[in-house]
């Protein structure tokens, strides 16, 4: 029992040591931002209580306009989504909306023998709506840079203009942080905000340490080329979700560039957290449903990482039900687990600038173990959806 226990608590060091190297290695922007032509794409369904927020936010930044479209792909929404982007799109001509009205009609208006090589691939394999709407939103772009955000997201008026900065000759992707924007938030939403900035900090250790893991896909940055080369979204077709983290891995392993994760202050992305533990299950089922189709090195860490995880938490109990002899060598290695967790996430806000408090760690120790071993086994077994 104690060879297991010092197992558990020897694989969780050490890869929360993998992360704590990650997060600390610095990464400085360039000196001045690439020049180049640029399409934001967002794919919208029934957004009308979010979308001009959204809006508002793109058409500010700061980024010349001349070198910027801003597409919004609406996705059969059943709102006001379409009559609000048409009121922007009216008096904004660098912003377009690009209706779609029925996915099996779309499909079947194209010919595959007039399609570019990306999009021949495209309608061969048929795509789940979200990518489906990216997709059609970046063959209709023009710019060399592709962004992509969600239309529940407020991006800094700085976003474009900043995130370029970590774009060289060698970069062909870069990745910001998105974060939670709340106000007189309940627990569950303070937990959800607490868990983000720890999906933040794996974002960069991963990246950083050049075994990507996760993205969030309210804030990327991609060549138009590589979107092209690997034939667009095919190769992850099969996942309903996964637009963000999936094609982070895409990009890695089948590809050349680097990846870059952009952890400047001003490039923060806004989004809302969901309202209340129904919409928190469906958005995380789907969140997680991507995790399936991971490659087996970063299924393997995280499968290190929340087993050892949650063997370091259930071990007291076990220990003090049927070997109570072992009792105070669990206390102590959970105790050593929680202080490391502590040092990891008090590092990450004073290098990522988000705040950190104490109140809330071990509640959020706790729904950070039911949000994955729960949470992120059934994603393994359910079927979800983008919206209804």
């Amino acid at each position: 029992m104690l060879e297991l226990l010092s197992l558990g608590i020897a694989v969780y060091l050490v890869l929360l040591l993998f992360i704590f190297i990650g997060v600390s290695k610095s990464n400085a922007p360039n000196r001045n931002s690439l020049s180049v032509t640029v399409s934001v794409v967002v794919a919208a369904r029934n957004e009308q209580q979010h979308i001009a927020a959204c809006l508002e936010s793109l058409v500010q930044q700061t980024y010349p306009r001349e070198q910027l479209e801003i597409l919004i792909v609406d996705d059969r929404s059943q709102d006001a989504t379409v009559e609000i982007v048409q009121s922007y799109s009216s008096s904004h001509r660098n912003l377009r909306l690009i209706k779609i009205s029925d996915l099996t009609s779309s499909n079947s208006k194209q010919n595959p023998q007039s399609l570019h090589a990306s999009e021949q691939i495209h309608f061969e394999h048929r795509l789940p709506a979200k990518k489906y709407a990216l997709t059609q939103g970046i063959l209709a772009s023009k710019g060399k840079i592709v962004f992509v955000t969600d239309a529940d997201c407020i991006v800094p008026n700085c976003w474009v203009e900043e995130m370029l900065r970590y774009f060289d000759s060698e970069t062909g992707m870069v990745v910001g942080p998105l974060a939670i924007r709340t106000s007189n938030a309940t627990l569950l939403q303070t937990l959800i905000e607490i868990e983000n900035y720890f999906k933040i900090i794996l974002t960069k250790a991963g990246i950083e340490n050049h075994f990507p893991l996760t993205a969030q896909g309210g804030s990327l940055a991609f060549r138009r080329e590589i979107f092209q080369a690997l034939g667009g979204f095919a190769s992850i077709g099969h996942s309903l979700s996964g637009d963000d983290d999936l094609w982070l891995h895409q990009i890695h392993s089948r590809t050349s560039w680097k990846i870059r994760f952009a952890n400047s202050p001003k490039i923060w992305v806004t989004t809302l957290p969901p309202t209340n533990w129904r919409e928190f299950w469906r958005q995380h089922l789907r969140h997680f449903s991507a995790s399936r189709y991971y490659p087996w090195q970063t299924k393997l860490f995280y499968l290190g990482w929340h087993l050892s995880n949650l063997m370091l938490f259930l071990s007291p109990l076990i220990t003090l039900l049927w070997f109570p002899q072992f009792f105070w060598y669990t206390q102590l290695f959970l105790g050593l687990k929680l202080g490391a967790d502590v040092i990891l996430i008090w590092k990450g806000s004073q290098i990522l600038n988000f705040p950190f408090s104490l109140k809330y760690f071990i509640p959020f120790e706790l729904f950070y173990l039911f949000d994955n071993i729960v949470i992120g086994s059934l994603a393994h077994l359910v079927s979800v959806s983008w919206k209804e």
